[in-house]
């Protein structure tokens, strides 16, 4: 359960810091946070990705799938599960963001 645990925060961490504020974002100084659940297998290979909370600004939500879809995911570790699994982040977009 704590390796499970370690790899979700690292994925959370990469995905936000993957995520890419749209032009249009920016320029109406817009904000929000999408959910995101998405499914990998042992070997980090994504599977699929959807939204399963919407921030409400559509491209918010189209920039926050997109980190999760472009991410490379490592390898579980050893003590993580043998099969896939499904992971949520919430990812936070707003016009002050890089």
């Amino acid at each position: 359960q704590a390796a499970l645990a370690r790899y979700a925060a690292m994925v959370r961490a990469q995905v936000q810091a993957d995520a890419h504020v749209p032009e249009a974002v920016r320029l109406m100084h817009l904000s929000g946070t999408s959910v995101i659940t998405f499914r990998l297998t042992p070997s980090g290979q994504l599977l699929w990705a959807k939204i399963t909370q919407s921030s409400g600004v559509q491209p918010i939500d189209k920039a926050a799938l997109q980190s999760v879809k472009e991410g490379n995911y490592p390898p579980f570790t050893k003590n993580m599960p043998k099969h896939a699994t499904n992971f949520t982040v919430e990812v936070h977009l707003s016009s002050h963001s890089s």
